[in-house]
């Protein structure tokens, strides 16, 4: 979730992320297709995504992508898996010829700068760059990070605001208790206002399907509708407002 946080391309759902469909032994997400009319028609989503999920190693051994991230393709389908687990994710919406190609693309451009793609060399194994990635460096980022699995699973109700017009969102590493926070920050268009957010808020911290999460911060810039006579604004360049809220495990998830 946090390598699709700043999209480097157009996308009318949050993240570019159409639905995500959760099961007990899987996840799949069902990417967007590409957006009609985008400004650098080079940067597709196969593209943008083999970008920033395939694991590549500067030389310092630093990662860009997921560590330990593989895909193939199965049943016409694109699978991610990570190595030394079981789960596996299904990215739907990928031509799996395209995907390849693009796999291909980042590869050949990325080593032209100097980093090794280690899921090429090492397609069923750790490649020596990643395996320090294999287990958590601090006891902190392992505490919640099921707050970004859970976020990713509910990434639907980031349409509660309205029609995002781009949704980005980053993690802030607190000093102690091994916490996170997701900042999300989200602009869009004919948005429902104060109404909403509180919405928003209140599905994603709901008992029972929701997340144990607090919101400990919220900025919006709002203002009530003027009346007008001028014709409405056009989907993707229409009045927006930009809205932050900042989610922490509540005392109940932190203690758990």
């Amino acid at each position: 979730m946090a390598a699709l946080a700043w999209r480097q391309i157009a996308t009318v759902h949050p993240w570019g992320i159409e639905y995500v469909d959760p099961r007990p032994d899987r996840l799949a997400i069902r990417f967007e297709t590409d957006v009609a009319g985008r400004r650098d028609a080079e940067e597709t989503q196969p593209l943008t995504l083999a970008k920033v999920l395939m694991p590549r190693a500067d030389e310092y051994g630093e990662i860009t992508g997921v560590p330990g991230a593989r895909t193939h393709i199965e049943n016409g389908q694109v699978l991610l898996r990570l190595l030394g687990t079981t789960a596996s994710i299904t990215l739907l919406g990928l031509d799996p010829d395209e995907w390849q190609q693009a796999v291909d693309a980042q590869d050949h451009e990325m080593s032209t700068c100097g980093r090794t793609p280690c899921h090429r060399d090492r397609p069923e194994r750790w490649h020596q760059a990643e395996r320090p990635c294999r287990r958590p460096s601090r006891r902190g980022a392992a505490a919640s990070a099921w707050l970004t699995g859970g976020l990713l699973r509910r990434v639907g109700l980031i349409r509660c605001l309205g029609v995002p017009l781009a949704v980005t969102g980053w993690l802030n590493c607190r000093e102690r208790d091994g916490g996170e926070r997701w900042i999300i920050d989200p602009a869009f268009a004919e948005g429902h206002g104060a109404t909403g957010h509180r919405r928003l808020t209140a599905l994603l911290s709901t008992p029972g399907w929701g997340l144990p999460v607090a919101a400990v911060d919220e900025h919006c810039t709002c203002h009530p509708a003027t009346p007008t006579s001028a014709p409405p604004p056009l989907p993707l360049y229409g009045r927006s407002c930009p809205a932050r809220w900042r989610y922490e495990p509540s005392s109940a998830a932190a203690t758990a």
